[in-house]
Formats: C-alpha cells, sequence, structure tokens
C-alpha cells in the first residue's frame, strides 16, 4: 500500500521529532544524574586557607567521576561525567582540579578515602593500570564517589600519587589524634 507523499512525510517528521525529543529527555536526565549523590562541591578556599602546594601543577586528562565500586555509572550533575583536559594542583588542602570547559572540582583532603589505580574507569580504558582513582566524599554526601585521571607524564604521576598518600596519612593521623 502506497501513501501519499504528505502524509507519508508527516511520519516521517513526527517519528523523527519523537526520536530527537527522546534524546533531549535523555541529556537532560544524564545531566542530572548523581544529583543524590553529589548535591554540591566544595569551594576552592583562597588565600592562606589553601595551605601549602605539595604538588606543583601538571596537566591531566579528567576522565569522569563515577559511583563509587560501578565504573560504568557516571555521574552527570556539574559536568562530573564528562571527559576534559584538566591541570592539577595538590595542596595541604585538597587536590584542585582545573578542568578545560567545565566548573574547576576542588576535593578536600578530609574529603579523600583512598587512591588507587587501575586499567580503565567510564570512557576511558588505559592498560597496565595507566589511570588514578581517587575516591572522595562529596560535600553533604554520605555516599562515595570514585574520579579518574589520566597523567601521562611519569614524573607527574609519581608526584601526584605521593602528594594523595601524604594527604590521606596525615588526614588518618589527624583522625587518630581527635579520638
Amino acid at each position: 500500500m502506497n501513501l501519499p507523499m504528505p502524509v507519508a512525510m508527516g511520519i516521517w517528521i513526527v517519528i523523527g521529532l519523537l526520536i530527537l525529543a527522546l534524546i533531549v529527555r535523555g541529556l537532560s536526565r544524564r545531566r542530572r544524574d548523581g544529583a543524590d549523590v553529589v548535591p554540591a562541591l566544595d569551594l576552592f578556599p583562597d588565600g592562606d586557607n589553601r595551605g601549602t602546594e605539595i604538588c606543583a601543577g601538571f596537566d591531566a586528562i579528567y576522565v569522569s567521576t563515577t559511583r563509587h565500586g560501578d565504573w560504568l555509572a557516571r555521574i552527570g550533575v556539574f559536568g562530573l561525567g564528562n571527559r576534559s583536559n584538566a591541570r592539577i594542583r595538590v595542596f595541604t588542602s585538597g587536590v584542585l582540579l582545573s578542568r578545560e570547559g567545565e566548573a574547576d572540582v576542588f576535593i578536600p583532603s578530609h574529603r579523600i578515602e583512598s587512591t588507587t589505580t587501575t586499567s580503565g574507569i567510564s570512557g576511558k580504558y588505559i592498560p597496565h593500570d595507566g589511570l588514578d582513582v581517587v575516591t572522595w566524599r562529596p560535600a553533604k554526601s554520605t555516599e562515595l564517589v570514585d574520579t579518574g585521571l589520566r597523567i601521562a607524564d611519569r614524573g607527574a604521576r609519581k608526584n601526584f600519587q605521593n602528594a594523595l598518600t601524604t594527604l590521606t596519612s596525615s588526614h588518618t593521623m589527624t583522625l587518630e589524634e581527635n579520638s
């Protein structure tokens, strides 16, 4: 059965609009994903509150932030699920991720739970544990998230790992002293 041309075009236009509406709905939902896990981001402290810089700035790829342990579940809120180039700086107060085209992410040292290396996280696979993962607790949240970073420069990567070890061990010692 052949339909008249205007009817066939109308059907195709309706199908196209439905597909477009589904795409828009999916994208807006993705941007809101994780709002329950990351309701707010910490602000980067100004002046003396930053502490001293432990690890000088270096370039990396910010891969994504996911729910802890579920490295396929990207967090979309605040652009945390979007890959971008980043400049990383580590202070005694925490880690600053200055991302290109996205809001900066500041992870206070007292919110960092652990660090590890892995081969893959949502959106990126690097063999031989080529990704650094920082596990942290966002502000106003009880859940943990994992942030994946690809640091290509070996010297910068080693410095970053040492700086995070220093941050997490000094935080652990402070907690033990207060107990």
